[in-house]
């Protein structure tokens, strides 16, 4: 795969021990940056708009919580969020839906399949954009992706 300045290298992640060490700083960097790429649409879905900061602590915390040590499943992580850091040339969100009550959120998700396909983003004097990786991510990867918004910017 050709790597690009848009990729998050190998030997640029944090060990687990050191990230351990980290975390705390390394979250509350990433949830302020966070907030300004931050979209409410609705009282239960938010977008995020991702950069490499944000995939970056994406990779970090799969990595803690599955703990990856491992090269090969180091890279598998990171193979598996690199479509989801723009390229200068696009932007791309993922799209979280939120319901706390767990029977609530059943018939939510329900009614909202394939909600990902119909979403679209328009910039002001831009055309609307709409694209959803969420297929190619899967089959990829083998695993469910975090709803993800690909839009090319024109």
């Amino acid at each position: 795969m050709h790597k690009t300045a848009h990729t998050i290298a190998r030997d640029s992640l944090l060990s687990l021990e050191a990230y351990a060490r980290q975390r705390g700083e390394f979250r509350t960097k990433v949830m302020a940056h966070k907030k300004d790429r931050t979209v409410h649409v609705g009282a239960h879905v938010t977008l995020i708009f991702e950069d490499e900061l944000t995939i970056r602590y994406q990779i970090q915390e799969m990595l803690r919580i599955e703990r990856t040590f491992e090269e090969q499943g180091i890279q598998d992580e990171l193979d598996a969020y690199e479509s989801l850091i723009p390229d200068g040339r696009n932007f791309k969100a993922t799209m979280m839906i939120e319901y706390a009550d767990a029977e609530e959120r059943k018939r939510a998700l329900a009614r909202l399949k394939g909600i990902e396909d119909r979403v679209w983003v328009q910039v002001e004097g831009c055309p609307a954009s709409m694209r959803s990786p969420m297929k190619t991510w899967s089959a990829r990867t083998k695993r469910r992706p975090p709803p993800c918004i690909s839009c090319a910017s024109s």
